[in-house]
């Protein structure tokens, strides 16, 4: 009896929650610890891509532009994203979850130990459309 009820412990520890709404990210969102604004949405292939950029200052007659911070999608588990952000010499991992309906954090690992608090500004509505979402 032991070992069946054992046993049946076992296999419903290793049943991975599949209700977890993945679409939760997508939108843009403004983090409290950086001034780049994150951009969460979906390629052809359903992976999830992330667009971080901030404006740069204008310079004299220059308009002024956009930095981008490369981040790479590696997978989703368990509610959360994973990613990481990689330049010449500079490496961290990325775990997003959620915190509230329009809040995520983003815990940083490698060379910056951080965690960044975002709130969301846009949500994704349909894939074509955006909503902006009152303060």
């Amino acid at each position: 009896m032991k070992t069946i009820a054992l046993t049946i412990l076992i296999l419903l520890s290793n049943v991975k929650d599949t209700s977890f709404d993945y679409n939760y990210y997508l939108g843009y969102w403004a983090g409290d610890k950086t001034k780049y604004t994150l951009i969460v949405y979906k390629n052809r292939n359903g992976d999830f891509e992330f667009t971080n950029y901030k404006q740069q200052e204008r310079v004299g007659r220059n308009f002024g532009g956009f930095e981008y911070s490369p981040e790479q999608y590696v997978k989703k588990d368990n509610g959360k994203l994973y990613s990481y952000i990689s330049w010449s010499n500079y490496y961290c991992d990325l775990a997003y979850e959620p915190i509230s309906k329009n809040k995520m954090k983003a815990i940083f690992t490698g060379d910056s130990e951080v965690t960044i608090v975002y709130t969301r500004v846009l949500a994704e509505i349909d894939g074509n459309n955006s909503e902006q979402l009152e303060k």
